[in-house]
């Protein structure tokens, strides 16, 4: 089918479809863990760091006196509470980022509502949530081809912030995603 027809079709009143169809799936999901267990690596060693600088009233009177371990202890306190609080901020803005990453599209049947399967909300496990939203509740923030950032943004209608997907991921029919999710409406 054309990209005209299909695009006729869909202003139309929607593609009709005899079944469902995947129009996106992510490639590689190894990614995405990776990303997971340095986030958390990260924030552990942030807090290590800062149980550290905390503790560090302890030493002998002896080693108190090297400047920089006297700068810590003078601004224990701050330096401590800052390195977990942001191995905190970290770990919480990764987990945001990647629950709000899409593993799967598919244009049900009839081609008026969109089915998606999101990354879980579980470390390191490979099961996913999914959940089902009429086809105009779905808002293109880029354009697959357009952007220059490795994600595509897009939004759906009553549910807050943006949802990604990976440009690198599979696209069975391109011209089926972008006159289907890839377009920008209005809400």
């Amino acid at each position: 089918m054309s990209s005209s027809k299909l695009f006729n079709q869909l202003v139309a009143g929607g593609v009709q479809q005899e079944k469902n169809k995947i129009i996106y799936a992510l490639k590689d999901f190894g990614v995405y863990f990776r990303r997971t267990f340095l986030a958390g690596f990260g924030s552990l060693i942030c807090v290590y760091g800062g149980g550290f600088i905390y503790t560090l009233d302890s030493l002998p009177a002896a080693s108190k006196q090297i400047e920089p371990i006297q700068f810590l202890l003078n601004y224990r306190y701050p330096f401590s509470i800052s390195l977990v609080l942001f191995g905190m901020v970290a770990y919480s803005t990764n987990k945001f980022f990647l629950w709000r990453t899409i593993s799967m599209i598919e244009l049900r049947e009839g081609g008026k509502e969109v089915a998606f399967k999101a990354l879980s909300r579980v470390p390191l496990s490979r099961t996913e949530y999914s959940f089902r939203v009429p086809l105009s509740h779905v808002s293109c923030v880029q354009s697959r081809r357009d952007t220059k950032s490795p994600y595509v943004l897009f939004k759906i209608k009553g549910k807050l912030g943006n949802y990604y997907i990976d440009k690198d991921g599979y696209f069975p029919d391109p011209s089926l995603f972008d006159y289907s999710i890839g377009v920008a409406r209005k809400f």
